[in-house]
């Protein structure tokens, strides 16, 4: 029987699928092997833990906002005390009203913005 040169080629080809070489020392492995027979390294690649950065509930730019907006009412608050408060040399403007609101917002801005701006930096790590 007579042989032309494609089916040599062809049975080479189909023998040479089934096997696979060694990425370590290029031994020649059947195809289903996971493990070299010379070497003993593994085919498969094995998963991996892969380390995620830690997800933040809150993030460091929303706690940054919510720092800014307890320094800003931590500012009013000063300035309520200070300009309401009779520290300076101006005259202290006492209505009724203006009272009440101050004896109120003074210290919610002035202890409100110091806790707010404690949660805030708290938040930057939760």
């Amino acid at each position: 029987m007579y042989w032309d040169g494609a089916q040599v080629d062809l049975i080479l080809l189909r023998g040479a699928a089934l096997m696979k070489k060694c990425p370590y020392c290029n031994y020649s492995n059947y195809d289903n092997a996971s493990v070299c027979r010379k070497c003993d390294s593994a085919f498969v690649v094995r998963s991996a833990t892969v380390y995620q950065g830690r997800t933040h509930r809150i993030g460091s730019v929303r706690a940054n906002a919510i720092r800014g907006q307890a320094l800003t009412m931590i500012v009013l608050g000063l300035l309520i005390k200070v300009y309401w408060g009779g520290y300076g040399p101006w005259p202290t403007i006492d209505f009724p009203i203006l009272v009440t609101i101050r004896t109120f917002a003074e210290p919610l801005l002035l202890f409100g913005g110091g806790a707010l701006y404690v949660f805030g930096w708290i938040a930057n790590y939760i």
